[in-house]
């Protein structure tokens, strides 16, 4: 009979910690994709940081178009660097549920024409699980201003 009682408890627990995971699946595939997104960002690797936004529906669904946009954020992003302004570093990153929908936040710093600045960033993400990603940055200094690099980061080519 123990055998069994154990079974039936290990059974219990691992069905709520799969409801919890399924609860939750999106704040914790968002920690992923956040990282991979900043992680490549500040290295350089733009392509591969571009498979980590959501680009919204106007932009296309299917394959083709979703590497064109892929194409032409990466391209956007290159062009801001050849301005002076490229995302160095990152620091503080999290991700929660915010009214049922997962928001991240990060301390982002920029290389802005040979002068570090750091910015406190809100980030949104869209999509299912076959098309997750990162869709808007809003930095939350000052929210009236909107940086260069705001609109380049987010999914609008």
């Amino acid at each position: 009979m123990k055998p069994l009682k154990r079974t039936l408890i290990g059974a219990v627990i691992l069905f709520f910690i799969l409801v919890a995971g399924l609860n939750y699946w999106d704040v914790l595939y968002g920690r992923y994709v956040a990282h991979s997104f900043f992680s490549n960002l500040t290295a350089g690797s733009l392509e591969a940081a571009s498979t980590n936004i959501h680009f919204g529906e106007e932009n296309g669904e299917n394959k083709r178009e979703q590497s064109e946009a892929n194409t032409a954020w990466a391209q956007k992003v290159r062009d801001l660097q050849e301005q002076g302004v490229h995302a160095v570093s990152y620091k503080n990153l999290r991700v929660r549920n915010d009214d049922s929908l997962p928001v991240g936040r990060v301390t982002l710093t920029f290389e802005e024409q040979g002068e570090l600045r750091e910015y406190q960033v809100v980030f949104f993400f869209k999509g299912s699980l076959a098309d997750f990603g990162i869709t808007r940055f809003q930095q939350i200094d000052e929210p009236a201003q909107s940086p260069e690099w705001q609109e380049a980061l987010s999914g609008m080519y």
